[in-house]
């Protein structure tokens, strides 16, 4: 990794990353946050890059969401 990398990069690309193929698939933030079963706050946060308290199995039903709609 780069001397520079940092954390924060990281998870703001991820929630950018997301956000864009949410928005590929065609949904809104509020139906798929529903479709992977979290509240709309919650994948608001995600895709903000804001992490913190975020278990591991939603990141996992995000990624299986995503890939369901080949985006």
């Amino acid at each position: 990794m780069p001397d520079d990398w940092r954390w924060e990069d990281s998870v703001i690309w991820y929630g950018e990353r997301v956000a864009r193929r949410r928005a590929a698939a065609g949904m809104s933030q509020t139906a798929f946050a529903s479709w992977v079963g979290v509240s709309q706050s919650t994948m608001s946060r995600i895709e903000c890059g804001q992490l913190r308290g975020t278990r591991l199995e939603v990141i996992a039903r995000i990624e299986h969401e995503l890939a369901l709609r080949r985006v």
